[in-house]
């Protein structure tokens, strides 16, 4: 890409410019301006596989790791740089091939500490969830090494649409407690919420009007995922509906850097907390516990738990999927922090990762008997406990 769109102070979208505020996250920096530039990207794999080379748009992605001196970028393939689509398998577990867009994900908050933690996260519940394809690539811009990152799908209504083969004029899709809308519309989520609010949901017809609207395993499955992972970053959160489907709310297991982060942590109210959860406990908890008060969903809530436990987050499973990821990396993970002169002890940072799933279980079980005010919203007996949280054997 020419360099003076992506590095210039004055036109450069990975620039900081001049009108930048002096501390993290640098509002107003290049970096958070909504700025494309024409580029080419080439994917050139190893083996057999022939790869790519197409023209499209790039900008920088992501939050707060804008302010990053390593970035995320989004690609946006436009009929103005030459195709509307990018036409090409990009990942082995898609059963599709077009995508109209794609990040090339730097890792977040785990940027400089495991370079996996999303990756990990969402390929574990990959199955159970909808969540962004992952694959690693050491990226060049112009030449220059710019380290480990991940090929993504992007999250949008195109995104919605190729996984459930509907159109993406259908979709509407939310972000956090509803009111941020990144397509389509948040009145029929608003409304549902209204009705979670001043209803009874003990009451069979109220339990069903709510249940006739989410998808119930698929809520249930992403909040027992955030619960495993520990994640305190719960304000990513992305969910969606289709008027060409069943019309039912599901949730995108997105954006997990913050998870992993030690053995022993409140996840479990942090998932409960009646006041709410995330930052400043500002996402809304008010569909979980009025829901959990409905024996039925209970028991689905805790036969799910169970089930993941023993299917998706078992130890041994987390493990191996660790050490597939560091293995992809042991080789990278020098060069990468050479690139960005950072110090972290790469090794020892996922070795810690061992050591959350080794003490996982123990910690979740530990937190449902012994806290209180977990029991008082979700009391689990002895034999529940048992058949969802085996011994852990170091």
């Amino acid at each position: 890409s020419d360099p003076d769109g992506l590095f210039s102070e004055k036109n450069g979208i990975y620039a900081t410019g001049s009108g930048a505020s002096s501390s993290f996250p640098y509002l107003g920096a290049n970096f958070w301006k909504d700025w494309e530039r024409a580029c080419t990207v080439q994917l050139l794999p190893k083996g057999e596989e022939t790869g790519f080379s197409v023209n499209c748009g790039v900008s920088i992605f992501g939050a707060y790791s804008r302010a990053y001196e390593k970035k995320s970028f989004k690609l946006r393939f436009r009929d103005i740089y030459g195709a509307g689509k990018l036409h090409y398998p990009v990942f082995a577990n898609r059963d599709f091939s077009s995508y109209e867009s794609l990040v090339l994900r730097a890792g977040g908050q785990d940027t400089f500490r495991c370079l996996m933690k999303d990756d990990l996260t969402t390929t574990l519940a990959d199955g159970i969830l909808d969540v962004m394809a992952s694959r690693p690539i050491i990226l060049y811009i112009n030449g220059a090494y710019y380290g480990t990152y991940y090929i993504r799908e992007k999250i949008s209504a195109d995104f919605i649409a190729s996984h459930y083969n509907v159109s993406p004029e259908s979709v509407d899709l939310l972000q956090a407690n509803g009111y941020t809308v990144n397509a389509g519309s948040n009145k029929e989520w608003l409304s549902l919420m209204d009705y979670v609010k001043t209803h009874d949901l003990t009451v069979e017809a109220n339990y069903r009007y709510v249940t006739d609207r989410i998808d119930e395993q698929n809520y249930i499955d992403y909040l027992i995922a955030e619960l495993y992972c520990g994640n305190t970053d719960q304000g990513n959160i992305r969910f969606f509906r289709s008027s060409e489907g069943d019309g039912k709310w599901r949730w995108i297991l997105y954006d997990t850097d913050m998870g992993f982060q030690g053995g022993r942590l409140n996840s479990v109210w942090e998932l409960l907390n009646p006041n709410g959860t995330g930052a400043s406990d500002a996402i809304s908890t008010t569909m979980i516990n009025k829901l959990l008060k409905n024996r039925t969903f209970r028991d689905k809530f805790v036969a799910r738990l169970e089930y993941q436990m023993d299917n998706v987050w078992n130890t041994e499973r987390v493990i191996g999927m660790i050490d597939r990821f560091a293995d992809v990396w042991k080789d990278e993970a020098k060069r990468n922090s050479v690139r960005w002169d950072h110090s972290t002890d790469w090794a020892t940072n996922v070795e810690g990762l061992r050591y959350f799933a080794r003490h996982r279980m123990d910690a979740l079980r530990d937190e449902f008997e012994d806290s209180a005010r977990v029991r008082a919203i979700l009391a689990l007996s002895n034999a529940e406990l048992d058949r969802c949280f085996k011994e852990t054997v170091d």
